[in-house]
């Protein structure tokens, strides 16, 4: 083999290599996460934890397949490049060609694998984001709208990634961009509404509870913000990283086989950073948070995973005159159950809305102290608050 075409050869296989051990490195990771996600979530058995275990799983496997694909391709590559090495001029040449389609065949799946995966993971997103506004009149329009886009950029990139011709990069930009357009209108719905939440929250001087949903929104943003990032940074690498140049900035593979991986380390990062904070949480009010009728509701979990509710008891349902107004309940410890003021609601109607503890188990107790009046509350084992 010529030495001209055995270094086109490594041109080829070099980007691999990189892009296989950093694969490597962010699937120990992701399985870390992924199992002590699952451990917080059998020992804390919030709402909806079979999902998540669930959810978290697939995800898992997800990571491990597209990381065996990429340790199996460049294995298949480095055997060819072995084999060059000791064959004729003539035999070498065709070694090439066959290297040049090992390395379409791996770069098709390559989309294909990763299409699939960001599939689910936007659907992980999509139910969250109906979680929060399962409540809301607007959630087939809140809904509907990612889903179609999620629907088209997934089809559309496997329609163009198994097409026979290399596919355009203006194919590759279009799934892109409707790929992150998705993924950035569902934080903002998410954020936004939980940010809704937080103002109403405001009304009635809720300090720790407006604490609770800026921690929240804190919590929704960030793990997003750094999948966006990464998304980009993988299109910015597929778009510019020519495998003439990657051979020689090994930043470029490196950032494509770690972004394969960072999707699935996000959502079991949330779950244990949110499983964390529950755990060293300490305020006896700490818990779940639901807005019932036409208000916000989820817990903290909730916040980061959407997959957590909190029913109101039907024993501690608010007076029909303020069954339009926003309810909060709170649950771990007692519930306490109390109206937020809509836009129509007066601040005189609000101080004579009810206000009442229930037990832990969802049902009120007859000491309980459910007397109209202004925000007072009591508590059988603490007495007046």
């Amino acid at each position: 083999m010529t030495p001209n075409v055995l270094e086109a050869g490594w041109i080829l296989v070099f980007p691999e290599i990189i892009g296989s051990v950093t694969a490597l490195f962010f699937n120990g990771i992701c399985i870390l996460l992924t199992l002590l996600a699952c451990y917080f979530l059998r020992c804390q058995r919030p709402s909806g934890y079979r999902v998540l275990i669930c959810a978290m799983t697939v995800l898992c496997v997800f990571g491990l397949a597209q990381m065996i694909e990429q340790v199996v391709f460049t294995a298949i590559l480095l055997r060819l490049m072995r084999s060059a090495g000791v064959v004729e001029a003539s035999a070498g040449e065709h070694i090439y060609t066959l290297i040049q389609h090992e390395a379409l065949v791996k770069s098709r799946w390559d989309s294909i694998l990763s299409l699939i995966n960001t599939f689910v993971v936007e659907l992980y997103l999509i139910y969250r984001c109906y979680a929060v506004w399962s409540q809301s009149r607007y959630k087939g329009l809140v809904i509907g709208l990612p889903l179609l886009l999620l629907l088209f950029s997934t089809v559309f990139g496997i329609i163009t990634s198994a097409a026979i011709p290399i596919p355009a990069k203006t194919d590759f930009l279009v799934v892109a961009f409707t790929l992150f357009a998705t993924n950035f209108l569902l934080t903002g719905l998410t954020a936004g509404r939980i940010w809704c939440a937080r103002r109403n929250l405001q009304v009635i001087g809720g300090t720790t509870l407006v604490h609770r949903c800026n921690t929240a929104i804190t919590m929704l943003l960030e793990p997003s913000v750094l999948y966006i990032i990464g998304f980009l940074v993988y299109a910015f690498a597929i778009c510019l990283g020519d495998p003439a140049t990657t051979s020689e900035i090994a930043v470029f593979p490196a950032f494509i086989g770690a972004s394969k991986q960072v999707m699935n380390i996000i959502p079991a990062l949330v779950i244990v950073r949110v499983s964390l904070a529950r755990s060293v949480d300490t305020d006896p009010t700490a818990g779940d948070l639901k807005q019932a009728s036409t208000g916000f509701h989820g817990t903290r979990s909730a916040f980061a995973s959407g997959l957590s509710r909190v029913t109101l008891p039907a024993s501690c349902a608010p007076s029909p005159r303020a069954a339009s107004s926003n309810v909060l309940c709170l649950a771990s410890g007692p519930v306490i159950s109390l109206t937020l003021p809509t836009g129509r609601d007066s601040r005189s109607d609000h101080d004579s809305d009810p206000v009442c503890f229930t037990s832990a188990e969802g049902s009120c107790s007859s000491a309980v102290d459910c007397a109209p009046g202004p925000l007072s509350f009591s508590d059988p084992s603490r007495g007046q608050v």
